[in-house]
């Protein structure tokens, strides 16, 4: 089984985000699976677990990678090279290159979800559909052991998009659990936070008792920092105190987040 998430979040927003509740109890749920990357996922193995998250967003940063570390599992990461972009020029709602090595070292893996997230089968032009499918050298270089499979934005593809992604991929994941006819068509489920994992249990207390313990201690850390940057703004001068008003300001922005 393959689980598609996006965002994960302390309340739920939208459609494509799930609480930060809800993924705890899946990711306790996991616990009596083998949870794997897509390198060594076996289809046929109903024990096998990958997990992936698209489009890169910061909340898989700031809630779910305490909770995946916490378990030790390995997952994927299927970046949208624009949103990337936006990201290094200072967009806090995208992963930048930072918080992306920050998940590596905790067991991400990166992969490609286009140029630009557009409906794939909606491009004629087979010249177009690879500048959106192959990935530049400058993302390659951040994973030395990524960007060789492929996700399809909207889970939509036709035989020509296909044909492409074969090129540059060793295979491909769509959003749709009836698809999975080859590698280049392996099915996922698309969570929600409505969604239930057959395995789910009712792990109420385990959920409380764990984001306590991993969030709260964030919370604290940041709490700290933010105490000694303020300091340091009232005993600074010149650009000095101005590097330690921003860091001061980072660190509450942290300390509410949590």
């Amino acid at each position: 089984m393959i689980l598609l998430y996006h965002h994960v979040k302390p309340e739920v927003d939208d459609e494509i985000s799930i609480s930060l509740e809800k993924f705890t109890k899946h990711m306790l749920s996991l616990q009596d699976k083998t949870v794997v990357y897509l390198e060594d996922y076996n289809p046929s193995d109903a024990n096998q677990v990958v997990i992936t998250f698209d489009d890169g967003y910061k909340s898989v940063l700031t809630y779910a990678a305490p909770i995946l570390k916490h378990f030790g599992y390995p997952f994927e990461l299927f970046l949208v090279k624009d949103f990337y972009d936006k990201a290094q020029q200072g967009d806090e709602f995208f992963l930048n290159e930072n918080d992306l090595k920050s998940l590596m070292k905790i067991g991400g893996r990166l992969q490609y979800h286009t140029k630009s997230h557009p409906h794939l089968e909606e491009i004629s032009d087979y010249k177009k559909l690879e500048e959106e499918i192959a990935a530049p050298d400058y993302m390659k270089n951040l994973d030395k052991s990524g960007f060789e499979w492929f996700a399809y934005p909207f889970c939509t593809y036709n035989d020509m998009v296909i044909e492409v992604v074969k090129k540059y991929y060793k295979g491909a994941r769509t959003g749709k659990w009836l698809d999975g006819g080859t590698i280049y068509t392996l099915g996922s489920v698309f969570v929600k936070d409505d969604t239930i994992l057959s395995e789910e249990l009712s792990f109420d207390e385990q959920v409380c008792d764990l984001c306590t313990k991993l969030f709260h201690s964030k919370k604290i850390k940041e709490f700290f920092k933010y105490l000694f940057y303020k300091l340091m703004f009232f005993v600074s001068f010149g650009e000095k105190k101005e590097y330690f008003r921003a860091k001061y300001k980072e660190a509450k922005k942290r300390t509410e987040t949590y």
